[in-house]
């Protein structure tokens, strides 16, 4: 015959079960909040100046096409450049056609947007005033590399005569555009 032992497992006190229960759930918030700060990632931010304004927190929808053709065109404006030697008039892009100087149907859906090539202190500059949904763009030539050149903005309609004439004026008011690219976005979930 087979002898079966058998013992008698007495159970913890309730305090001490309560204890132990206790300090795994004190030991698993610890390993959480340790998981927390160690995955924890800062929020990207780009660095603007007084004087700078995001494209795409600021501009409309219709803004932000214009801006995108404004930084489109500089492609074709600095080959054109350098075929001729001197920046192209507007009249010279809208033969080109070339949006958003090139006046079609996209132009009118765009806000109808008006061009002007001015020159300010031995500067370039093309002058764009919308209708009442758009704001002004004024896009300011780097001679050495035009893709490089600088794009402003500004919510205020403005004629062409004001401008040239208190030029230093708006040249303060408007806001130089900050691109904001795919590689900002992807910055969002790299940054630490």
């Amino acid at each position: 015959m087979i002898k079966i032992n058998t013992y008698v497992v007495k159970p913890l006190s309730s305090k001490k079960e309560n204890i132990f229960l206790i300090l795994a759930f004190v030991v698993l918030i610890l390993i959480a909040g340790i998981a927390l700060k160690i995955r924890h990632r800062t929020d990207y931010e780009i660095d603007l100046q007084e004087n700078e304004i995001i494209s795409y927190e600021v501009l409309d929808n219709i803004e932000l096409g214009l801006y995108s053709d404004i930084k489109n065109s500089l492609v074709d404006i600095a080959q054109l450049k350098e075929e001729n030697g001197a920046l192209p008039d507007v009249e010279v892009l809208a033969e080109e056609e070339i949006p958003p100087y090139y006046k079609d149907v996209t132009w009118e859906q765009r806000g109808a947007m008006e061009w002007k090539k001015i020159k300010h202190d031995n500067e370039d500059y093309y002058v764009g005033i919308g209708n009442e949904r758009i704001g002004t763009f004024l896009v300011k030539f780097n001679n050495a590399n035009i893709d490089e050149s600088e794009i402003f903005y500004m919510k205020d309609k403005v004629s062409f005569k004001d401008i040239e004439k208190n030029f230093e004026k708006y040249e303060h008011i408007m806001k130089k555009i900050v691109p904001y690219t795919g590689n900002d976005e992807r910055q969002k979930y790299i940054a630490k």
